[in-house]
C-alpha cells in the first residue's frame, strides 16, 4: 500500500485517481488546442470522457477537465465526497455506453464499451462496496469503519450477525452514510 503521511492508499484508489488526473490531462491540453486554434481537432475526441457534452466546446471540456482533476485529486487525499463523485461519474458513464454497445455491430466496437462497461462497473464496485477500500476513506476522516449490524442498535460486526437480505443491508449502508454526510 502507498502512504501519504500515516494514511494508507490502496493501489485501486490510487489507479482510478490517476484515471481521473489522466482523463482531466487530456481534456485541458485538446481544450487548450481548440481555444487557441480552433478547429485544428475535432470536438469528438473528448467524447470518450464527456459523453456527450464534448459538443457543448472546448470550454465545456475545460470544465469538465476541472471536474475530472478535482475527483482525481480528491480520490488521492482519499477524500469521500470524491469518491461518490466518481461512483455518480461512473454510473454515468456506464449509462452512456448502453446505447453505443446496443448499436454497434459485432466487432472491436463491442469488445470495446463492453471491456469499458466492465471497468467502470468493477472500479464502481471497488469504490462502493470494498472492504479495503471502504476503511481507507473512513481512516482518512479519523473514524471508525461502518460496518453492517443485523440489529442497528446493537454493535454486533457483520461476521458473527446473521446476515440481513440484500436490499436491507444496502438500505441500512446508505441511511448511516446518509447520515454521515449530514453531520460532518
Amino acid at each position: 500500500m502507498n502512504r501519504v503521511g500515516t494514511r494508507a492508499r490502496p493501489i485501486p484508489i490510487a489507479l482510478i485517481s490517476v484515471y481521473f488526473l489522466f482523463s482531466a490531462a487530456y481534456l485541458w491540453v485538446v481544450a487548450v488546442v481548440l481555444i487557441v486554434a480552433p478547429g485544428t481537432l475535432p470536438l469528438m475526441l473528448g467524447s470518450r470522457f464527456m459523453h456527450g457534452l464534448e459538443l457543448a466546446g472546448p470550454y465545456m471540456m475545460l470544465l469538465v477537465g476541472c471536474a475530472y482533476g478535482s475527483i482525481g485529486w480528491g480520490l488521492y487525499r482519499l477524500r469521500n465526497w470524491a469518491r461518490w463523485l466518481a461512483l455518480l461519474v461512473m454510473v454515468w458513464g456506464v449509462g452512456c455506453l448502453v446505447p453505443t454497445i446496443s448499436s454497434a455491430e459485432i466487432g472491436l466496437r463491442v469488445f470495446l464499451c463492453g471491456a469499458e462497461i466492465a471497468i467502470f462497473a468493477a472500479a464502481g464496485f471497488y469504490l462502493a462496496q470494498a472492504p479495503t477500500a471502504l476503511e481507507a476513506f473512513v481512516k482518512a476522516k479519523g473514524g471508525t469503519p461502518m460496518r453492517i449490524c443485523a440489529d442497528p442498535q446493537t454493535s454486533v460486526p457483520r461476521e458473527s450477525a446473521p446476515r440481513p437480505p440484500a436490499g436491507v443491508a444496502f438500505t441500512v449502508l446508505l441511511s448511516r452514510a446518509l447520515s454521515r454526510l449530514r453531520a460532518g
